[in-house]
């Protein structure tokens, strides 16, 4: 969910983070799309870059803790993606078929733990 320019900037932290927000948010829909492979490297990769994205949306400077706590969950969010892209690939490499469906399952909230947190995020730089 791409996020608008925030008008009231609750702080002045929100257009960097919407900023960060949304180039990684680009990237969360061509990872969505690969998380869908079984290509062990490939989500190997995935679950590295993930981790990248969570820390350049966690290195924005934020004071605000009503923001802050926003950023955490967006940090989170990639942290759990990266997390279950790896146990995915665990699960391949094992040939864990349980252990697959499960990671699968966790990934499968992506996006609409995304849109959720897109959409706080969106709300609060606009109060």
């Amino acid at each position: 969910m791409h996020i608008g320019h925030p008008s009231g900037l609750a702080d002045s932290a929100c257009p960097a983070l919407v900023r960060a927000a949304n180039r990684e948010q680009s990237f969360l829909a061509t990872a969505a799309k690969r998380l869908a492979s079984n290509d062990e490297g490939n989500l190997e990769a995935l679950g590295d870059a993930l981790e990248d994205s969570g820390g350049r949306i966690g290195a924005v400077g934020v004071h605000d803790p009503e923001l802050r706590r926003i950023q955490g969950d967006y940090k989170d969010m990639f942290g759990r993606a990266a997390s279950g892209a790896r146990k995915l690939v665990s699960g391949l490499r094992s040939k864990d078929e349980a252990g697959v469906r499960a990671a699968k399952q966790g990934l499968g909230t992506l996006g609409a733990d995304e849109s959720r947190i897109a959409h706080e995020l969106g709300a609060y730089c606009r109060r």
